[in-house]
């Protein structure tokens, strides 16, 4: 007896290798077809059947992953394959071949009509083709992939009612837009009446006003309203289109990276690989998602803190945000206020204040006129070297003795402490002269003490 997909899953969840192979051999095809459909490209495609084989085997933690094992590869397959097809380029050109118009007639409900399902297989594939892939996307799964309205929900994480008006209003526009033009290509060989009206159409007329001219013929036509009705539906068409199959050798490369990566892999998610929610596309999201509209959505959520950071800042929860622009703005007035750039108002050192080696350069300089006379320039004395203290506000002097009443520059602190002089033994070099208008007012009120 052949197990059912949640008897292989629960094994391969126990890491029965053999179970998890079994798995991959009997989906990656469906998946192969289902991603080459949305990409064109038989590499990208193969990457992208691994990557959804590998995620649903490593995920399969998940609730609802044992029992619905199909439902759960398919979410992961629209989350790899529908966003890779938005994001890259579709080579159009690589679709437009014969396998993919290929109808099997096993899969038709009157395997009789096969002939006619394959004369109409061309223009129904080009028909979808050109669709946004996420509508792609829910055609396929459920006219080829068999899910039902619950299962397309799940895979494409939106609601069952979302799921039916999307599909209701693809039939309306997609397949009935399809069933005009095979009507008008069909029924211009059998309706003098309708080849004269497509005759009439400029030369370059595109596929809408081609519709529109069949569709006003066909409802004064018996002849072409019979030939209509007799149509294969193109939904079914495409749901009869048989799989393409992946070559032997992407097939077997692909299946030894993903199952090594399920080997090497536990069972819970990876940070990177947890299937992203893909939102409904502007056709069908304005049917399924009322409201919504065509306003196209953002590709990938941000997460639960995307999540939370959108909630916070939303109209109604500005209370956070505000709050901390608040504590912002109040701890830079603090510092700006403890630092004295007010101009002293604050309890700090004004930013102008000199640093500890322009004071120490200051006091050596004036500091001679203490005990000779003042020289013409600062650098004529021989300058002992003075160590600054370790705050700016302390100004060195080169005697105990109370140094002569200099006056200070407005940059200079209010407050100075008169440390001990310790010739520094490493730093000997002469400190550069100050400016004139600097040594001027010491030089001047030292000279006056000395007249006295």
């Amino acid at each position: 007896m052949t197990p059912s997909d949640g008897d292989l899953a629960r094994r391969a969840l126990q890491g029965d290798a053999e179970s998890a192979a079994a798995l991959y051999d009997r989906y990656f095809d469906r998946v192969y077809d289902f991603c080459l459909r949305l990409l064109f490209d038989a590499e990208a495609a193969t990457a992208a059947a691994a990557e959804t084989l590998r995620r649903a085997l490593t995920t399969l933690s998940e609730p609802g992953a044992l029992e619905g094992f199909r439902t759960h590869l398919f979410s992961n397959a629209v989350a790899v394959a529908v966003t890779r097809s938005l994001e890259g380029e579709r080579p159009l050109e690589k679709a437009q071949t014969a396998e993919f118009q290929r109808v099997e007639p096993e899969r038709l409900s009157n395997p009789l009509q096969a002939p006619l399902a394959q004369e109409e297989a061309g223009l129904v594939w080009e028909g979808v083709l050109r669709l946004d892939p996420r509508d792609y996307a829910l055609l396929d799964l459920q006219r080829r992939q068999g899910l039902e309205i619950a299962e397309l929900a799940a895979a494409l994480h939106i609601g069952q009612q979302a799921a039916r008006r999307g599909l209701d209003k693809l039939t309306r526009d997609t397949e009935s837009s399809i069933s005009s033009l095979i009507t008008a290509r069909r029924g211009s060989r059998t309706c003098e009446g309708l080849r004269r009206s497509l005759l009439g159409l400029p030369i370059a007329a595109s596929r809408e006003q081609l519709r529109q001219a069949t569709e006003r013929h066909v409802r004064s036509c018996p002849v072409c309203t019979t030939t209509r009705l007799a149509l294969v539906p193109p939904f079914e068409v495409l749901g009869a289109l048989a799989a393409v199959p992946p070559s032997w050798g992407l097939r077997e490369k692909a299946r030894e990276q993903a199952l090594a990566a399920w080997g090497a892999g536990s069972t819970a998610p990876p940070a990177d690989t947890t299937p992203k929610v893909v939102p409904p596309s502007p056709v069908f999201g304005g049917a399924a998602a009322g409201a919504g509209g065509g306003r196209r959505r953002p590709l990938i959520g941000s997460g639960a803190l995307g999540d939370g950071w959108r909630s916070l800042t939303s109209g109604r929860n500005l209370i956070l945000p505000l709050g901390a622009a608040l504590l912002v703005l109040a701890a830079a007035w603090g510092i700006a206020w403890g630092t004295g750039m007010f101009d002293g108002s604050g309890g700090g050192t004004a930013l102008t204040s000199p640093t500890p080696t322009a004071t120490a350069s200051a006091t050596a300089t004036v500091a001679p006129s203490a005990t000779a006379a003042p020289s013409p320039t600062a650098t004529d004395t021989a300058v002992p070297t003075v160590e600054p203290s370790s705050t700016p506000e302390e100004e060195a002097t080169p005697t105990p003795t109370t140094p002569p009443e200099t006056a200070t520059p407005a940059t200079t602190p209010a407050e100075t402490s008169t440390p001990e002089t310790t010739p520094s033994p490493v730093d000997t070099a002469t400190p550069e002269p100050l400016p004139s208008e600097t040594v001027e007012p010491s030089r001047t009120r030292s000279a006056g003490r000395g007249d006295e």
